[in-house]
């Protein structure tokens, strides 16, 4: 349907309906690959028209919210003569509305509806995480939502989000990165160079993924440097 509206002609549907009906995959064990398997939803992993066909059926999330803000049911956190931003990466959407229950009910009524009309279902298992929203009011949207309320900061694409500054405990899945690589190595049966192959390979490396989104804290790097400094 969303393609028939978009204007693909029916052989292009038929070929896209032959795509999603008649997917195989299997599971490779040692390189061996096992029975094949039917694909009854979706496409196959990896498939390269995928992400294509991603972008057409999110695209119509992003429609439903723009009419929802053009008809006064959802509108800017900030500014209301402007419409809600969404931001989608790979299977995470991130949607911004007002902090009120009546735009949460209607944005919960959009969300089902689209997951009716697509088959994406919307996972409310994961947290709900309110800000600059008085107590009573962000229980009131996390029922409405059906999902667990949780604070800040929280772990996202292994990095701490917090709308507050990070403290140094915050860092400490960082610091116990460190300390499990340093449990498992034996130092006296490493030669110096062997110890300095090793801080240059894998400790050196592990802050920098932090390092490309946030500014570590003095502390935080005169901790980790303590650790490479004793090790070598």
């Amino acid at each position: 349907m969303i393609l028939h509206v978009r204007g693909f002609d029916e052989r292009w549907r038929r070929w896209i309906r032959s795509v999603l009906q008649t997917g195989k995959t299997a599971m490779l064990l040692n390189g061996v690959p096992g029975r094949w398997i039917n694909c009854k939803r979706g496409l196959r992993q990896g498939d390269p028209i995928s992400p294509y066909l991603f972008i057409i059926v999110a695209d119509v999330l992003q429609r439903l919210i723009q009419k929802a803000h053009v008809d006064g049911a959802l509108t800017h956190p900030l500014d209301p003569a402007l419409p809600c931003p969404m931001l989608q990466y790979v299977d995470d959407s991130l949607i911004f509305v007002k902090g009120r229950v009546p735009a949460l009910v209607w944005l919960k009524q959009i969300l089902d509806d689209f997951a009716l009309a697509t088959g994406l279902t919307i996972n409310f298992h994961n947290t709900f995480m309110p800000m600059n929203i008085d107590v009573p009011t962000a229980a009131a949207m996390a029922t409405t939502l059906g999902c667990p309320q949780a604070d800040f900061p929280q772990t996202y694409l292994g990095l701490p989000l917090s709308p507050h500054k990070l403290r140094l405990a915050d860092y400490q899945p960082l610091i116990n990165t460190f300390d499990r690589y340093l449990a498992g190595w034996k130092t006296r049966l490493l030669s110096t160079g062997g110890r300095l192959t090793l801080v240059r390979a894998v400790l050196n490396k592990l802050p920098v993924y932090y390092m490309s989104s946030l500014a570590l804290p003095k502390n935080l790097c005169e901790i980790l440097e303590s650790k490479r400094r004793a090790f070598l």
